[in-house]
């Protein structure tokens, strides 16, 4: 697990040594304006976290996890290794330029450099896609649920993971932006691919060290079959009686992933049940799909695990405005420190893109203290061995993230203050150290929200959609980069239009923009996002649903006559659903327990309705019907 881990942390020192010298890189070398640097930028980093998508469709339809890692790790050095060949090597390289010149008295780089450097930018991105999507999940997957001392080590390792990740990140933005500026632009590429080379022969090594999942099919395809299916029969209505509704019994179940189990239906998106409604009247046998396609013909458990996916989007919404805060970090703030006072004493510069290292620094700190201290201390009065519940976490992030750009827009108008009676060509009088509450405060909120989103998108996807779940926390931060973007482009227009001077608040020239006016305006539209977040978590109901357990017994023997009267006993929200023709042959009765929480269990032949207190609110839940590792045993993973 260490070896993988590896992976991301040396994906993130390479990213993290590009990303922090980009936006010097594209204003200095590319002559680009603070507006068209900041855009690409966004665009760029948007991309590198969208590509998780494309990431996680290969692992789960094709390549599996871990040869989905290797050969986007692959692909991540080759395109480092065109990253350095374009800053350093002829005909490859853009003209050098005096930084202290004006643009107009430079060469422009020609079109092929451009398209040369944004092209190994972008491969950058397609590599990354792969190691993002699938190495914090295949982490996860090393852990055995049904071991409560394992299920423990892995609640534990999301913090830690993100420890060591901020641990390499510190590195990366402390050392490359000090060797940029010693040494040239060859090193920030160079050193990063050379310790990327060095992890994926590592990776590939320890192959017969890892627990391998097969391929269980795109997780895409699977959401769009209940889709289509359900679209196509829009007009079919669905009766009361869920007799009607089709799937597979145990043994021929289509989640590969998680061959032993079978999802109770809910009556939650009822619309959705029609995907696996047969069309006219037809009534499929038990355990067979008749001559029908998947795209016509849903089970029950898919349109379950759709269900379950499509309840976490809310969520998901409400934190993209989190992710365009962050964007900012990488371009404005590294514009302000380039303004201002960055000596250290008499012989030392540090270098504007350096101060990302306070993040990490935060990170690094206070994420020990949250998993050490903060978390014995709620535990005993929550009850949860979280401590706070992963809404909870990611509600705390936001409202942080919100708190930090406060900080930076007040920050931002003492340095134009100050910009306002200075008139030398020279820095600021004013010291860089201004900026680190700003810093600090980015990662404060990066300690609740990271690990809480991470945690929270994988462990409510279904089993079989889990690489997806983690892709859709990548996802986040994509989407919150490119509506940064499109925020730059439509402040940076209307502000210029609505200014007698035709001064843009993102103008080139930081001193007379008002980068504060545009802090203002995401601090507004991020805590509007916190308040709807606050609903959304609300009214979430979380998913307790079973975790894929290794060397399961096969669900292949028939279970008992049971009377169908007893059905009555147990919510009708969440129960089996009876196949045609097989209406007294449910599950076998089972025992359900839970580690983490006090339920009250009410369990029958028939099926399981579990309701209970969680984390000081009441939460409907339901659970999977699978096969017992042993006799006594059934596990629910509640998270």
């Amino acid at each position: 697990m260490t070896v993988a881990s590896a992976c991301e942390v040396a994906e993130r020192v390479a990213y993290y040594a590009i990303s922090s010298t980009l936006t010097v890189y594209l204003t200095t070398v590319l002559q680009e304006t603070v507006a068209e640097a900041a855009r690409n930028y966004n665009n760029w980093a948007g991309t590198t976290f969208l590509t998780p998508f494309i990431g996680a469709f290969v692992a789960d339809a094709f390549l599996g996890r871990y040869w989905t890692i290797v050969w986007s790790m692959i692909i991540y050095f080759l395109a480092l290794v065109c990253v350095t060949v374009s800053m350093s090597f002829e005909p490859f390289k853009p003209p050098t330029c005096d930084h202290h010149l004006l643009t107009t008295m430079c060469d422009k780089p020609s079109v092929p450099q451009r398209v040369f450097f944004y092209g190994s930018l972008y491969l950058m991105a397609l590599g990354a896609g792969g190691i993002k999507s699938c190495v914090t999940a295949f982490s996860a997957d090393q852990f055995d649920d049904t071991d409560p001392g394992q299920k423990h080590e892995r609640v534990s390792f999301m913090n830690w993971w993100w420890f060591s990740l901020s641990v390499g990140i510190m590195v990366s933005v402390a050392f490359f932006p000090w060797v940029q500026e010693q040494y040239g632009w060859v090193w920030v590429g160079a050193i990063p691919a050379g310790i990327v080379g060095f992890v994926t022969l590592t990776f590939i090594i320890a192959h017969p060290l890892y627990y391998h999942q097969t391929p269980s099919g795109s997780a895409f395809t699977r959401v769009f079959q209940v889709l289509v299916a359900a679209f196509k029969k829009r007009n079919l209505e669905l009766q009361p009686n869920l007799h009607e509704l089709f799937e597979l019994s145990s043994d021929h179940s289509e989640v590969s992933s998680t061959p032993n189990y079978r999802f109770l239906h809910t009556t939650r998106l009822r619309c959705l049940d029609k995907a696996a409604l047969p069309r006219y009247g037809a009534t499929p046998s038990f355990g067979s799909r008749v001559d029908t396609s998947n795209w016509e013909l849903c089970t029950v458990t898919q349109v379950e695990e759709t269900k379950l996916l499509l309840g976490v989007l809310p969520i998901w919404t409400t934190n993209i405005m989190n992710s365009a805060v962050f964007a900012q970090v990488g371009t404005f703030f590294v514009n302000q420190a380039t303004t201002m006072d960055r000596s250290l004493g008499k012989h030392f510069k540090a270098p504007a893109a350096s101060l990302i290292l306070f993040i990490s620094l935060t990170i690094v700190i206070f994420l020990p203290l949250y998993d050490k201290v903060l978390v014995p201390l709620t535990r005993r009065c929550t009850g949860n061995p979280r401590g706070i519940s992963m809404l909870q976490r990611i509600g705390v992030g936001l409202f942080l993230s919100t708190a930090a750009m406060v900080v930076a827009a007040v920050v931002e108008r003492r340095r134009l203050e100050v910009a306002s009676s200075h008139t030398s060509e020279s820095p600021l009088p004013m010291s860089v150290f201004w900026l680190i509450p700003q810093y600090f405060m980015v990662g404060l909120y990066e300690v609740f929200i990271v690990v809480g989103q991470g945690e929270f998108f994988y462990q409510q996807a279904p089993p079989a959609l889990r690489s997806l779940g983690t892709a859709l926390f990548f996802g986040n931060v994509a989407v919150g980069s490119f509506i940064s973007s499109i925020l730059v482009t439509v402040v940076d227009y209307l502000s210029m239009k609505s200014s007698p001077e035709h001064i843009s608040w993102v103008d080139n020239d930081l001193t007379r923009s008002h980068l504060d006016y545009f802090y203002w305006l995401l601090s507004v539209l991020n805590f509007a996002f916190f308040l709807l977040f606050l609903y959304c978590a609300k009214v979430y109901k979380y998913n307790y649903s079973v975790s894929p357990m290794r060397n399961a017994w096969p669900c292949t023997e028939e279970p008992p006559p049971t009377d169908t009267a007893s059905y009555d006993s147990f919510d009708r929200d969440a129960q089996v659903v009876p196949s045609p023709g097989h209406t007294s042959r449910p599950d076998p009765p089972s025992q359900f327990f839970t580690g983490d929480s006090q339920t009250n269990r009410i369990s029958h032949a028939n099926g399981v309705d579990v309701h209970g207190s969680i984390d000081g609110s009441h939460h409907d839940f339901h659970g999977v019907v699978p096969c017992p590792r042993d006799p006594l045993q059934m596990k629910i993973l509640t998270t």
